[in-house]
């Protein structure tokens, strides 16, 4: 066996020339890590053929500087520990102080970093906290493939890295395939987000071969039984798994995502140990967020405070068990965090979403604020609109803030939590977060928290069989 640790890419990601911000990037599933000119020169070396020691004396021939030994020791150890270079336990465990920091380029708006194309509202199962809109007979499917192609081309035009072909179920899109090759040849990352729903293994196969690089399937639940309940489709968690382990068969990152409610959050620890056997490289544990579809059922969604507290133990303990092969990615829900999480990381501030119907959106929840959004169909490409549209720049900064947020010291930190959330708990665009202990309305929380106390077993109504959120201001 080795004693030599030879650095190599992680199997999942590559490295992209962004010609936009004339920077080179790491491209892996759903994530982009822009490196600095020193990282670049050293993670072009790792190519499998020199170890670390070999690397070291090519970038000390180059630059002949004292530090270059300990600079690039630490800029592979960096390299490593966030998952760009293939685990190796040789790696070199440097003090993560000594690693060099990287200056980020400083610009008034920043080109937008990940597309969210959501294909179709189309959808073969009824989870009763869809993030499709409540209302679908005002959303129609109204882009074509020819469209989706000018869009993906705009994006790319814009500075966009990565591509997650979503929905509804993005399988049921005719010409899924086309718009994968398409955006691989524009050099984004390509994601597909699915149900598997009849995922076979030609049809992966060919997702493949046209440059599909990772596939996140969502898992109702580990229980086949209960899974099936919660997406109000018979036989759909046996699909899921066999084509989970298909994706993985045939070469492609894999990632499971499963939305935690009253009936998923004590699984933690049996959903990701299930991912992991599945071979995924990353579990997405996401707390159910109260608003559309969610909110109507929240009753028969909302854990309560222990259960919340226990699946960030046993998330955190998962991640040690299963670190480096896999990545567990949880987050703690809103009504039991006291502060609100950033919204998208700011509003119009990284990402974008094109709804069916052709709507520029800051995110996929945003059809449900009453706004008017900009279509990509009305003559401004995709980097105009980032640039001038009005419902996109709506929440950017901090001017628009009501109290308390508009003198609070973490208003750039959580840029006032979830617009969508405010707005449909309070009815109101510029509110506080009501999950902010801060916000005038936290009461609306403190009083879900306490129902969720309340033992109950879990009913959730079908998506498909309500048609608009009640009036939850007035609570």
């Amino acid at each position: 066996m080795s004693t030599r640790w030879v650095p190599t890419l992680h199997r999942h990601a590559r490295l992209h020339h962004d010609t936009v911000r004339d920077r080179w990037a790491v491209l892996d599933p759903e994530r982009v890590l822009f490196l600095s000119p020193s990282a670049h020169a050293v993670i072009t070396l790792c190519d499998g053929s020199r170890s670390d020691d070999d690397i070291v004396g090519v970038l000390t021939q180059r630059f002949a500087q004292p530090s270059v030994e300990t600079d690039v020791r630490a800029t592979l150890s960096l390299l490593h520990a966030r998952g760009a270079l293939g685990y190796d336990p040789l790696a070199i465990r440097m003090d993560p102080a000594r690693m060099p920091s990287e200056t980020a380029t400083v610009r008034a708006l920043a080109p937008p970093l990940a597309l969210t194309a959501e294909l179709t509202h189309r959808c073969p199962l009824q989870c009763g906290y869809c993030s499709n809109p409540v209302d679908l007979a005002k959303h129609q499917d109204s882009l074509s493939a020819a469209n989706w192609l000018t869009i993906i081309d705009e994006c790319a035009d814009a500075g966009v890295l990565q591509c997650s072909l979503s929905g509804g179920e993005p399988l049921l899109f005719e010409g899924l395939d086309s718009l994968i090759a398409h955006a691989r040849k524009r050099g984004m990352y390509c994601n597909l987000i699915t149900s598997a729903w009849r995922l076979t293994d030609d049809r992966i196969r060919r997702l493949r071969d046209h440059g599909l690089e990772h596939v996140q399937i969502s898992l109702q639940h580990t229980d086949a039984r209960r899974a099936d309940a919660i997406a109000h489709a018979h036989g759909a968690h046996a699909q899921k798994l066999a084509a989970a382990e298909r994706v993985v068969a045939h070469g492609m990152a894999l990632s499971i995502n499963t939305v935690l409610h009253r009936e998923t959050v004590a699984h933690v620890r049996s959903l990701c140990d299930l991912a992991a056997n599945l071979g995924a490289v990353r579990i997405e544990l996401a707390s159910v967020q109260s608003h559309g579809w969610a909110l109507i059922n929240r009753e028969g969604l909302l854990p309560d405070a222990a259960a919340c507290a226990q699946a960030t133990v046993d998330a955190r303990e998962a991640q040690r068990r299963h670190h480096p092969h896999m990545r567990v990615i949880a987050v703690i829900n809103d009504y039991y965090a006291d502060r609100p999480k950033p919204c998208m990381d700011g509003w119009g501030q990284k990402f974008i979403t094109v709804s069916p119907d052709g709507m520029l959106l800051p995110c996929p929840g945003a059809h449900e604020l009453g706004l008017t959004f900009d279509s990509v169909l009305q003559g401004k490409t995709v980097s105009e609109l980032w640039q001038s549209s009005e419902s996109l720049a709506r929440f950017r900064g901090d001017a628009w803030m009501d109290e308390p947020c508009r003198s609070c010291d973490e208003r750039h930190r959580d840029h006032g939590g979830c617009r969508c959330q405010a707005y449909a708990l309070t009815r109101s665009l510029t509110a506080t977060d009501p999950t902010c202990s801060k916000s005038p309305m936290h009461g609306l929380i403190v009083d879900a928290r306490a129902r969720a106390e309340a033992p109950r077993d879990p009913v959730i109504t079908p998506r498909s069989l309500v048609r608009r959120p009640p009036d939850t201001h007035n609570e």
